[in-house]
């Protein structure tokens, strides 16, 4: 393994990048080869981790360059697309450092695609390779140069020969992943983010971390619990940032399981954990929680939906050697990863909503804001993409560069973001507009609801209704009649929801851990005995 070479500066300048203006830090890596190299700082420290399996610092990069050779014969060429396939793993990261090692540009593909999501992405990013686990494999065996990721561990399949030298010719704008959204308005498209973009956030991580001028000789060795899909940015981030800070990783046997993730924070010490509101809300409702001793976690992050008052005092109270560091953070696929987030010292007044400040390069404003000051949020970063990959960008980055996320929000007085909602997650009642996640955020703040999704269901008369899903910590169907009076208080009329579910199990998920409003409305229950349904507009 090469010694550490990116020179991480703490001078932060304008630039002009791609003809727009942007602040960026100098100096700084310009490609991610240079990141994986920052990883010869910590060699036998334990890296990636999973039941039996333990792989060091140097054992990832022994494999990753075993994997380069293997790809260049399969013919990957520095430039090329190598479409990465399959559910978090240690595999899976010598995977992505594989692609890279090689010169090409991983393509994050979800595992739980449909077979025509998997076409269609595979139709789009023409892969010169295709690297999946054992399981997804059988799923693109018609494409060429398809090969199970597992088998870059077996030091047998190792090619011959040195891996493959980076081409110095690369520029720092060149394309270095591509990321599929989640595909909520249409078919996925490939966000393309550059070298400089990656790395634009992993510097920024230094920043907010102080950690600039960066010193690998004073990071403290960390656990990181990783339960989140690794082809998501939040994912991509985790793993780039475990390789930067020396970090391991310890991986579950499977989907996620709230003993499980208990279990594994007890047995390995884990100290952070990201996780979106579904998990944590599963652990913290855990019976065995108590049982486990936690005290290792200094670290808690949670995202993927609003999150209630009452979630993050329970995660103070579940554990407490992290209640001064759980922070809420608000970002995008297209952006990069984080506009804003909360830092330590904003703990005490987090709330549904809050997304933080803005990160040290990002731009950002409210257009179109209404009487409340809440605007379509508008940013612009070193970090976001610079494009869709054989797309038009042109109506979700604009001329001056600006990226327009389709998201409302309100900046108060002292500079944080409050998200109101999607501009789109609108509901149209009898020709008034309704922002679903307003409704949710009054809901929420009523004691007992855990988790709240507010969705249109059809109607003949107004077109479509206000329907409430919600889950309940106790009988809040005792207290129904409290809670339509608490929705009438602050809730204009056309705003009330006029259906509602009560449950004690979670809402349905998709692939990013979000509520699936969708299926909500598709699968809408009638008289199951574990919902209450009020048919009609409430008193």
């Amino acid at each position: 393994m090469i010694g550490p070479t990116a020179p991480w500066g703490a001078d932060i300048r304008e630039e002009v990048l791609d003809e727009i203006p942007m602040r960026v830090f100098h100096p700084r890596p310009q490609h991610l080869i240079e990141i994986f190299a920052d990883g010869s700082s910590w060699n036998t420290r334990p890296h990636l981790i999973r039941e039996d399996l333990t792989l060091t610092f140097a054992d990832l990069d022994r494999h990753a360059r075993n994997g380069a050779v293997r790809l260049a014969a399969a013919g990957l060429r520095p430039g090329m697309r190598a479409l990465l396939l399959g559910h978090g793993s240690p595999e899976w990261i010598v995977a992505f450092w594989s692609i890279v090692a090689a010169g090409g540009v991983v393509t994050l593909g979800n595992a739980w695609w449909s077979q025509d999501e998997l076409d269609h992405a595979v139709d789009v990013a023409s892969p010169a390779v295709i690297l999946a686990d054992d399981a997804t494999c059988a799923r693109v065996s018609l494409a060429p140069g398809v090969f199970p990721f597992s088998t870059l561990l077996d030091e047998r399949s190792a090619g011959t020969g040195d891996a493959p030298t980076f081409v110095a010719a690369t520029r720092e704008s060149d394309p270095a992943i591509v990321l599929f959204t989640s595909g909520t308005t249409g078919k996925s498209k490939g966000a393309v983010l550059s070298h400089r973009a990656v790395i634009a956030g992993m510097h920024s991580a230094l920043c907010v971390t102080k950690r600039l001028p960066y010193d690998p000789t004073l990071v403290r060795p960390q656990v990181t619990l990783s339960t989140g899909p690794l082809f998501h940015i939040s994912g991509l981030h985790m793993l780039l940032q475990a390789l930067l800070f020396g970090r391991a990783v310890v991986f579950p046997r499977g989907r996620f399981d709230a003993e499980e993730t208990l279990d594994l924070i007890e047995e390995h010490r884990v100290d952070r954990w990201a996780a979106v509101t579904t998990m944590m809300q599963r652990v913290l409702d855990h019976p065995t929680l108590a049982d486990h001793d936690v005290s290792s976690m200094r670290s808690l992050s949670v995202g993927g939906s609003a999150v209630p008052t009452e979630l993050l005092q329970r995660m103070g109270r579940a554990f407490p050697n992290a209640a001064r560091h759980i922070t809420q953070a608000y970002g995008l696929t297209e952006t990069g990863g984080l506009l804003t987030a909360t830092s330590a010292l904003d703990a005490i007044r987090a709330q549904p909503g809050m997304g933080g400040r803005p990160m040290p390069l990002v731009d950002r404003r409210s257009d179109s804001s209404d009487y409340t000051g809440a605007g379509e949020i508008v940013a612009k970063c070193a970090t976001q993409m610079t494009g869709y990959l054989n797309e038009n960008a042109e109506d979700v980055i604009d001329a001056d560069g600006w990226l327009h996320t389709g998201d409302l929000g309100r900046l108060d007085e002292d500079g944080y973001l409050h998200l109101v909602g999607r501009s789109k997650d609108l509901i149209i009642r009898g020709g008034e507009n309704i922002a679903a996640a307003h409704v949710e955020q009054v809901l929420m703040s009523f004691p007992g609801v855990l988790e709240v999704a507010v969705v249109p269901l059809p109607h003949a008369d107004l077109g479509e209704e206000v329907a409430a899903a919600m889950v309940a910590s106790g009988d809040l169907v005792a207290n129904l009649e409290q809670l339509i009076t608490h929705a009438k208080t602050r809730l204009a009329k056309f705003e009330r929801p006029s259906r509602w579910l009560i449950s004690n199990g979670p809402l349905p998920v998709n692939s990013v851990g979000k509520v699936d409003k969708r299926r909500l409305i598709d699968d809408w229950p009638v008289g199951a005995e574990t919902v209450v349904v009020i048919e009609g507009t409430p008193r």
